[in-house]
């Protein structure tokens, strides 16, 4: 409400006093999590309150939108929701100055010993540009399907919807490679008008999908082979990374177990036969309360802010929920 001027913030405030006055059942309710979060992702925001409250430093790691991975000691002042997202305003120890962390990207959460004070952060949550910042000025549309992550991510002032249903945006954005994976994320859902060379970056990174694709050189190391379209093509003279046949997958998130050091361990340190690090260790499940659901949640989220290696959203939960029922851990649920 503080974002609220003078009289029509008082007049908002008025009218809401009057409105959580009123009696009844459970005719409201207000839940700080994320869509899809799980146990792990409740007790993070739970961890970062109570270390405000209590005046505790923070150590985590944290990614940042670059991909860097850090360790960080920070000092809690408040938590932000914007855009849809929740970030931590702290005082970095690390970079000794203040920090804006999205809690998405923050893992192993411990609280530090002692007390710290409790300094005033920064009114403007946005951290400043770093040196040879570059932004570039986008004009996209988009087709009528991507309309819901559109309305998601633009202001309404950045887009005009077009008689056929298409939607033109014009935007700024850091010129940098989040730019190129978020654009992307929207498949052929989206087409860049301008500036041209963004067009070219775009149509370079397809091509490089489509012969990733059309020569078995997958990540996932799923078979893929190109269409056909002459008789003397032999599928068998394309490399295969790893043939699906010979791959086994954790039984719980459906993680590739390609390498050793990939998989749980046994309560006696053996490796695990059936199921990946994240998901069991010394013979115990790391999320013992965690349900299909909340799994397939987890993914999907992952899914969302890397770029969507599984595929669009909708096809990856239709994936997920044909084949995550086979699953050893969630057969007989």
């Amino acid at each position: 409400m503080s974002s609220l001027p003078g009289q029509e913030g008082a007049q908002a405030l008025t009218k809401l006093s009057a409105l959580f006055r009123r009696e009844g059942g459970d005719w409201l309710e207000v839940d700080f999590s994320d869509w899809g979060s799980g146990a792990a992702e409740r007790e993070n925001f739970a961890l970062v309150k109570g270390a405000i409250l209590a005046r505790k430093a923070l150590s985590f790691t944290y990614y940042s939108s670059a991909g860097a991975r850090s360790r960080r000691t920070a000092e809690p002042a408040r938590l932000v929701f914007k855009s849809g997202c929740w970030y931590l305003s702290a005082f970095c120890r690390t970079k000794q100055d203040w920090r804006i962390f999205r809690l998405v990207r923050m893992e192993d959460l411990a609280l530090e010993e002692g007390t710290c004070l409790a300094g005033q952060p920064p009114e403007q949550l946005e951290t400043p540009l770093p040196e040879g910042y570059r932004g570039v000025d986008l004009r996209l549309k988009f087709e009528p399907s991507a309309a819901w992550r559109v309305r998601d991510y633009f202001h309404p002032r950045q887009v005009s919807v077009q008689p056929d249903g298409r939607l033109l945006v014009s935007c700024t954005f850091p010129e940098d490679n989040w730019l190129l994976s978020f654009l992307l994320s929207f498949g052929s859902r989206v087409e860049v008008l301008a500036p041209d060379y963004w067009r070219e970056i775009l149509w370079d990174e397809a091509k490089k999908m489509l012969t990733r694709c059309e020569t078995g050189h997958t990540l996932s190391g799923y078979r893929v082979y190109p269409d056909i379209r002459d008789g003397d093509t032999d599928p068998a003279q394309y490399k295969e990374v790893f043939p699906m046949e010979e791959r086994t997958f954790c039984q719980c998130c459906g993680m590739p177990l390609d390498k050793p050091e990939d998989r749980g361990s046994e309560a006696g340190g053996t490796p695990s036969e059936d199921y990946c690090r994240y998901c069991y260790q010394n013979g115990a499940f790391t999320a013992p309360d965690a349900t299909m659901d909340d799994i397939i949640a987890f993914n999907l989220k992952f899914n969302e802010e890397n770029g969507h290696p599984f595929g669009p959203q909708e096809q990856a939960e239709k994936m997920m929920r044909g084949w995550f029922p086979t699953l050893k851990r969630w057969r007989n649920e």
